[in-house]
C-alpha cells in the first residue's frame, strides 16, 4: 500500500513494505538438509544476535565465509552502525521451512561443497521508539566449506521478487543524533540536514501529540540518508524527484500491526522548504506515524492524508483559499470539482494530484467544522477499525458522527469547498 501527500510545499509517502514469508508454489526449492545443518546454521545467527548485545565484533564476525571478503567488509560496517542504535531486541531466526534455491551462476561463483539461501526473521526494536518489536525478512546466504557453514552472502536474491529488506545501517556508515522523542539516523555528510530535521520534528512530535495523543510511543525515528538510497529504503518505484520525506512501516501478511515506523527524509527536495514548509510536513509524516496502528485496509485514502494535512495545517493561521492554491485555481478555472478521491487519484502520475490532497484536506477540515475536532478523530478511528471495505465503513462513520449519508456529506463537502475556494466578489 502506498499513501502519498501532496503538500503546498513538499511530498510524503506512507509506505507499507510487505514483509511476508515467500510463496513457495512461485520460487525455486532446494532439497532439505540435515537437522544438523540447519542447526549450524541458526547458532550462527544466534551468535550473531548475542555478539551485538555484548558488544563482541569478533563473534558477529565469526561465522562469516573466509572467502567472501567483500561481505565481511560490509558485516563489520554493519555491526559499527549498529552498535550507534539503542536497541532493546536483536535477534535472528532461520525459517528453515523456506527453502530457497540460489540462481545457478550464484551458487558457482561461491565453489563450496552445498550453497543454501534461507529465509530469515531479523527482529528488533529501538529503545523508546517502538512499542513492539519490528519484523524483517531478510535473505541470507549459507555455504558449507568441509563440515562446517558460514553466513556467505545477504543479496543473492535481489534481483528476485525476494529482496532482503535493508535499512541505512545496512548500506553506508551512518551517525545519530537524539533528543528526548526523536532519533535521527543520518549519513555522515548529512549533519547539517540531519540537526534540522531534529529541531523540526521535535515541534512536530508536540503538535502531533496535542492531537492524536494515544496509542504511540510520542517519539519518532528519522533517516536521513545519502539521495541515492532514498529508493531502496521505501521500496519505490516511482518518481522522487519532488518527495521530501515519506513514512515507512513493515507490515505481515497474516494482517499483524505495522511495526518498524520511521520517517525517510529525501536530501534534495526537503532542503528546498522553508522551515515553516519543514514543519508541516514533518507534523503532516509524524501524524502518520502516529495513527499508524489504528489506519487499517478500511481507512480511505483521502481520510488518511486528509487528516495528516489537517493537523499538519492546524494552528499555522492558513487560510484555505493559501493552502489549497491549485484547487482553488481549478475551480476558477471552471473544472468540476467532482467527487471525493478515490485511490487512483492519489497516484503520482495524476496531473492535478495537488488538488487531490486539497480535496480530502477540505474533506476532514468540514468533518471537523461540524463534529469538532474530537469528532474528526472518532471518525478516523470507527472508519479504520470497521473492518469492512472503505466505502462501508465511511458510510458507517458518517452516519454514526455527523447524521448524514454518503451522498449528503458529498454535496455538504461540495458546497464547503466552493465556499471557501471562491474569492469574495467585490
Amino acid at each position: 500500500m502506498v499513501i502519498a501527500v501532496q503538500l503546498a510545499l513538499g511530498i510524503g509517502f506512507l509506505v507499507a513494505r510487505l514483509s511476508a514469508p515467500v510463496d513457495e508454489s512461485s520460487a525455486s526449492v532446494e532439497p532439505s538438509y540435515s537437522a544438523q545443518a540447519y542447526a549450524q546454521m541458526q547458532g550462527i545467527l544466534t551468535s550473531r544476535g548475542v555478539a551485538l548485545t555484548r558488544r563482541s565484533k569478533a563473534a558477529f564476525l565469526a561465522g562469516i565465509d573466509p572467502a567472501s571478503t567483500a561481505f565481511r567488509a560490509t558485516q563489520e560496517r554493519l555491526y559499527d552502525n549498529l552498535g550507534k542504535l539503542p536497541f532493546s531486541t536483536l535477534s535472528y531466526v532461520l525459517d528453515s521451512s523456506q527453502r530457497l534455491r540460489l540462481p545457478a551462476a550464484a551458487a558457482a561463483h561461491y565453489g563450496a561443497a552445498h550453497t543454501y539461501v534461507g529465509l530469515v526473521q531479523f527482529t528488533s526494536a529501538l529503545t523508546g521508539f517502538d512499542l513492539v518489536p519490528s519484523v524483517e525478512v531478510q535473505y541470507l546466504t549459507f555455504v558449507q566449506r568441509g563440515t562446517r557453514w558460514y553466513l556467505a552472502a545477504d543479496s543473492d536474491l535481489d534481483s528476485t521478487d525476494q529482496r532482503t529488506t535493508r535499512g541505512l545501517w545496512d548500506l553506508a556508515p551512518i551517525d545519530t543524533l537524539t533528543s528526548e522523542n526523536v532519533a535521527v539516523v543520518y549519513a555522515p555528510d548529512q549533519r547539517a540536514l540531519a540537526a534540522q530535521c531534529l529541531a523540526a520534528a521535535q515541534r512536530a512530535v508536540r503538535r502531533v501529540a496535542a492531537v492524536w495523543s494515544t496509542g504511540w510511543t510520542h517519539e519518532v525515528v528519522i533517516i536521513v540518508p545519502e539521495p541515492s538510497m532514498v529508493a531502496q529504503l521505501t521500496s519505490s518505484g516511482s518518481d522522487l524527484t519532488q518527495i521530501a520525506a515519506m513514512t515507512t512501516a513493515e507490515t505481515t501478511g497474516a494482517g499483524g500491526p505495522p511495526t518498524g515506523t520511521r520517517v525517510v527524509i529525501n536530501p534534495p527536495a526537503f532542503r528546498t522548504l522553508s522551515r515553516f514548509g519543514a514543519d508541516v510536513l514533518l507534523t503532516h509524516e509524524i501524524t502518520h506515524v502516529a495513527a499508524r496502528r489504528t489506519t487499517s485496509q478500511s481507512t480511505p485514502l483521502w481520510l488518511a492524508e486528509g487528516f495528516a494535512d489537517y493537523v499538519g495545517y492546524l494552528s499555522t493561521g492558513l487560510s484555505a483559499r493559501s493552502v489549497a492554491r491549485e484547487l482553488a485555481a481549478d475551480l476558477a478555472a471552471g473544472r468540476p470539482l467532482g467527487d471525493l478521491p478515490l485511490q487512483s487519484d492519489f497516484d503520482g502520475s495524476n496531473p492535478r494530484l495537488a488538488s487531490t490532497y486539497q480535496k480530502a484536506w477540505l474533506a476532514c477540515r468540514l468533518i471537523a467544522a461540524r463534529a469538532g475536532q474530537a469528532g474528526l478523530i472518532r471518525f478516523y478511528r470507527m472508519v479504520s477499525e470497521a473492518g469492512t471495505d472503505p466505502d462501508t465503513a465511511t458510510a458507517t462513520g458518517l452516519r454514526e458522527v455527523l447524521g448524514m449519508t454518503t451522498p449528503q456529506f458529498v454535496a455538504a463537502w461540495q458546497s464547503y469547498v466552493r465556499a471557501q475556494l471562491t474569492p469574495p466578489r467585490t
